[in-house]
């Protein structure tokens, strides 16, 4: 399957489980929601790191996952913030998990079309 695409069909699954997310009534939909939901981060989770790995070579990699994974972090940190403001206004998390399925959907379309770049594009050590 290729780590783009393993990172691809993840993303979408994700997404589709944040739609998911805005109709569920019961505790046991909620909890099938949760495994899945771990399961497509636990393939995410090693994949990006790998994925970079082999884009930008072992010796690279550490630093550029390291800035890589800032706005995963800034967004993890403001997007509850946000979710909470979001249903404190509304009553409802729908436009809430509208957005990240959305942003997730970008995502994976992104991961898919990625291009190793030429080591001629690649300048280490500057």
């Amino acid at each position: 399957m290729g780590r783009k695409s393993a990172l691809a069909v993840v993303l979408v699954c994700q997404g589709v489980l944040l739609l998911w997310l805005i109709g569920i009534s019961g505790l046991m939909q909620f909890y099938i929601f949760a495994a899945i939901f771990g399961f497509s981060y636990g393939v995410w989770v090693p994949t990006f790191p790998a994925l970079l790995s082999e884009f930008y070579g072992r010796h690279n990699s550490g630093s550029i996952l390291g800035f890589s994974m800032l706005g995963p972090s800034v967004g993890g940190a403001v997007g509850a913030v946000l979710t909470g403001y979001i249903f404190d206004s509304t009553g409802s998390y729908v436009i809430a998990f509208l957005v990240g399925a959305i942003v997730t959907f970008v995502a994976a379309g992104m991961a898919r079309f990625l291009k190793k770049p030429e080591m001629s594009e690649i300048t280490v050590g500057e």
